[in-house]
């Protein structure tokens, strides 16, 4: 089990840092003169982020536990959080790469601001032993076996 955290834990750095590295090479692409400005996008992408963010934590909770009782064993539920954990993940990843495209179809980097509200968001559902153990009620001997004591 102890692997299986550390598996998801690479897979959330991964995308973390997919994010940012886009960021990074959007921000030198920006050039002072912009490709569109439509104006929309201001309105757009920061009720995008939120909706996907909301959405997200709605989804992860309600599903968390539909599939999983109490008493199933810690790995199918290991499996219901990684499961959700990588689609509210999705979802949030979704609004930081809108941000980013608006800011390389506008030109303008006030949108790596909100990416960079967006990159608190998700880097807060970092997956860990102690929110796992949370969600889910388990027991002192699940928490030892999912810590590999």
């Amino acid at each position: 089990m102890k692997n299986d955290f550390k598996n998801l834990q690479i897979i959330f750095l991964g995308l973390l840092m997919g994010q940012i590295a886009f960021a990074v090479v959007a921000n030198f692409m920006i050039t002072s003169i912009a490709a569109a400005d439509t104006g929309v996008l201001i309105y757009v992408v920061p009720t995008v982020m939120m909706i996907n963010i909301v959405a997200g934590n709605y989804i992860f909770n309600a599903n968390l536990k539909k599939n999983v009782a109490k008493e199933d064993a810690i790995e199918k539920k290991f499996g219901a959080y990684r499961k959700n954990s990588i689609i509210r993940w999705a979802m949030m990843e979704m609004g930081n790469l809108l941000a980013i495209a608006a800011a390389l179809v506008e030109g303008k980097t006030l949108y790596f601001a909100l990416f960079a509200v967006g990159l608190i968001f998700f880097a807060i559902t970092r997956p860990n032993v102690e929110d796992f153990s949370r969600q889910f009620d388990l027991s002192v001997e699940e928490e030892h076996q999912l810590k590999g004591k």
